[in-house]
């Protein structure tokens, strides 16, 4: 029997989505490479990831998350890693209250947020404690259930979670004030302001541990420090340092850095080059762009008016950046929003991928004869070059790849998204091949589609 080794990847979502993304492409293939090569299995478990909109209907996101940290802990070393930034993070609302504990945070609240904790919030009467006893609880409803999920179509299930998160901020902060105060315990207080990656690592830590099992990676931007998080950062590392080997834990901090933003094209459209990625605006158009990869926008730039029939002329564009910036995700390349006739090609060709956004993507190539292969990320750096057997090329991508490859069967592909890996079938020996692999979005349910379209 083959050894594995189970890693669990612990951390904030949003703030840690780039790191995860290159463990995920870059990182993890390697390793899975090297223990495959020496007779055994790896397994990352990134939970952030994997845990789609079904499975978060129960409410039961959190206990999987710590049932997995459970198994990760009996698999050989290392098998766990925090990534700690500037946030705290999610705290999720505890699935299960005990009634004697329930009952004294209702009566310490007003009479409407008792009629919202009693809406989502049901009596079970027959949970058991730990040694089987009957133990009267509190458990948290169902978002929607199951079989009514399935009926629901795409737009209605996003809005359905969008009230659901307000819902959650305000329980969330009833119980806290319920909690704070009643005469709680510490133990008892705990779990309702402890953010996820909190208690996975303090499930991790329960009944002893061997400290050189796991890493922490702290990552401070001073610049990023906001919403009242300092504290709970500061709180949630000492208790890291408390239980952890300081010798496995890594500390990096990101300066201040200045990001060029450089004019490519005026005509017909504003073509802008940035360090993460090309924006394409047509005239009134605004968008959003995010300079440094922590998903949210630094600067907001609108056409005003253009010259199409004279490039020389400019553009007039009004900028905006920092507070002044309207609400919203960063902008992504306006390609992302299509023609009905690429809709169409969503359904008419492979679909590889499909989310709720849009998100980078690596293309591995593996050539297993002569070829020469050709590609273009982004509308930008094609790049070109004959392949010999055995040798090997990654790309990465944020919107699309064109590729062209003089042979397409001497080349093996796979595309990696979103921790999936996907290979791609090319075509028949000796057999010129040009194709896009691009997102698109459907217009009907507004959901994003990683699609292959043949080129002519």
């Amino acid at each position: 029997m083959k050894k594995i080794f189970r890693l669990f990847l612990s951390s904030t979502f949003s703030d840690f989505k780039l790191e995860r993304e290159l463990l995920q492409t870059r990182v993890f293939p390697e390793i899975q490479q090297y223990c495959e090569n020496n007779g055994a299995v790896f397994q990352p478990i990134d939970l952030r990831w994997g845990i789609d909109q079904e499975a978060q209907l129960d409410q039961r996101t959190m206990e999987i998350c710590l049932n997995e940290v459970k198994t990760c802990k009996s698999y050989p070393y290392p098998n766990f890693i925090i990534l700690s930034g500037n946030r705290y993070g999610w705290i999720p609302l505890p699935l299960k209250i005990e009634k004697k504990e329930f009952e004294a945070i209702v009566s310490n609240i007003q009479e409407d947020d008792k009629n919202l904790l009693h809406q989502w919030y049901f009596l079970d009467e027959n949970q058991l404690d730990t040694s089987g006893k009957m133990l009267p609880t509190y458990r948290l409803k169902e978002i929607v259930g199951a079989e009514e999920w399935k009926k629901i179509n795409s737009e209605t299930k996003q809005k359905i979670f969008d009230s659901w998160y307000e819902t959650e901020n305000k329980i969330r902060q009833i119980l806290q004030t319920g909690v704070a105060r009643s005469r709680l315990s510490k133990k008892d207080t705990e779990k309702y302001f402890m953010s996820a990656t909190h208690q996975e690592v303090a499930e991790y830590a329960k009944n002893g541990i061997n400290k050189e099992h796991i890493f922490v990676f702290y990552r401070d931007e001073q610049q990023k420090t906001k919403n009242g998080d300092t504290k709970n950062v500061e709180n949630f590392r000492c208790y890291i340092e408390e239980v952890l080997n300081p010798d496995n834990i890594y500390h990096e901090t990101i300066e201040d850095k200045e990001y060029k933003i450089e004019v490519e094209k005026v005509s017909p459209k504003l073509n802008l080059k940035t360090e993460t990625g090309n924006q394409i605006i047509s005239l009134g158009q605004t968008v959003k762009i995010d300079l440094n990869n922590d998903l949210t926008p630094d600067v907001e730039i609108t056409l005003e008016d253009i010259d199409k029939n004279n490039p020389e002329s400019g553009a007039l564009v009004s900028v905006l950046t920092g507070n002044s910036i309207s609400e919203g995700k960063p902008s992504t390349e306006t390609d992302l929003i299509v023609s009905e006739e690429d809709s169409q090609a969503a359904a008419t060709y492979k679909v590889l991928f499909e989310s709720g956004s849009a998100y980078p993507v690596t293309l591995n190539a593996t050539f297993r004869g002569y070829c020469l292969f050709r590609y273009e990320a982004d509308r930008t750096n094609r790049e070109e070059r004959y392949y010999q057997k055995a040798e090997q090329l990654t790309v990465q991508a944020n919107n699309g790849l064109r590729i062209w490859a003089s042979n397409g069967n001497a080349v093996k592909l796979q595309v990696v998204a979103g921790g999936k890996t996907v290979d791609l079938e090319v075509s028949r020996p000796g057999e010129v091949i040009v194709k896009d692999l691009k997102w698109i979005r459907d217009d009907e349910t507004k959901r994003f589609k990683f699609i292959v379209v043949d080129v002519d």
